[in-house]
């Protein structure tokens, strides 16, 4: 009979065991994720700190990292990776840093057009799934690729804003793929397609020229609606595709695009040169309606400002300093606009 009750007790004792064992997969509360940066470009490096205050203890218990406790991350979308650990930084958090095509072995491409966000849990590296989070994700939204190699225009100069103008781009080098359907976004002088950046209208669809060039033929007053009086400024767009997963960076498209030497314009009231420029800009001026010169590079970031003071002398610009590039001189005033591609060297 004693043996019987023994033979049960540890029967018992067993399965209690075995049930302890079992209560100790636990979930940990998610963490308060911060990134950086906040849209995340894919072929870049970016650090993710996750904040598990609240949410940890002096020592290991279900339901809670232990600080400074081993954890690690482990990825399934876009592609499974093996857990990798995750860095300790102090005060409940810890950060991950990786450049994400190379981190999955995915090109750009790969990446942006199989999912739009990053799909993961965080484990304890001593306990593993019986220590977790939930699923957590990180969206990376719109990927800004790089902005086109060059933009020409057809007819080239200073084209009329009321006829046919055909703007090329060569998008060499950027996460397109040939004959990729592109769309152009334009937000300068106005926005003929505002509300469908997430689905593109057909009008604002691009022509595939061959290799990695891509066109867009518009009648300006036409496309955005207005007169020529209403087109004051350089127009001002990015190139995406139909979702706006994939997007460049701002592209700044001028009013006139002029080839080398010097730009003289046909009302004959300014020159710019040389161009090529190396070290310093010359803009020559005989007109009253400028108050304003400033310099933008390809991406539309602004290089130079200077206020124009007395009109009949030539401003001179120093961008000996500037990387070598394409860069556009905005001369600007109360009522007129004047846009000129330059080329540093």
């Amino acid at each position: 009979m004693k043996s019987k009750i023994t033979i049960a007790i540890r029967f018992v004792l067993i399965i209690l065991a075995f049930c302890t064992f079992e209560t100790t997969k636990a979930t940990v509360p998610n963490p308060i994720i911060i990134s950086n940066p906040t849209t995340l470009a894919i072929d870049k490096t970016v650090t993710w700190t996750f904040d598990f205050t609240g949410n940890t203890k002096t020592s290991n218990t279900a339901n809670f990292f232990t600080e400074g406790e081993d954890l690690v991350i482990y990825f399934w979308d876009p592609a499974q990776h093996a857990s990798v650990a995750l860095t300790y930084l102090g005060s409940s958090k810890w950060s991950f840093t990786m450049t994400p095509t190379t981190f999955f072995n995915l090109t750009f491409s790969q990446i942006a057009l199989s999912a739009n966000q990053f799909w993961f849990n965080i484990q304890s590296l001593t306990t593993g799934s019986n220590n977790l989070t939930g699923s957590l994700h990180m969206a990376f939204g719109a990927q800004s690729t790089t902005a086109p190699v060059s933009v020409t225009g057809t007819p080239s100069g200073t084209y009329p804003l009321n006829q046919p103008v055909t703007w090329t781009f060569d998008m060499t080098g950027s996460a397109f793929t040939p004959a990729q359907d592109l769309y152009i976004w334009v937000w300068t002088p106005n926005n003929p397609d505002a509300g469908n950046f997430a689905n593109s209208s057909a009008f604002t669809k691009l022509t595939y020229v061959s290799g990695m060039t891509w066109s867009f033929t518009l009648t300006p007053t036409a496309f955005f609606n207005t007169t020529v009086s209403g087109i004051t400024d350089s127009f001002w767009m990015l190139l995406k595709d139909k979702t706006g997963k994939i997007q460049t960076p701002t592209i700044n498209v001028p009013l006139t695009i002029s080839g080398t030497g010097v730009h003289q314009n046909q009302q004959n009231f300014l020159e710019v040169y040389p161009n090529p420029v190396i070290n310093t800009l010359n803009i020559k001026l005989k007109d009253t309606r400028f108050k304003n010169a400033s310099i933008y590079d390809f991406k539309g970031s602004l290089v130079r400002n200077e206020a124009i003071v007395n009109v009949q002398s030539e401003l001179k610009l120093n961008l000996e300093n500037e990387k070598s590039g394409i860069y556009f001189v905005v001369l600007s005033g109360e009522k007129s606009t004047q846009t000129i591609k330059i080329s540093k060297k």
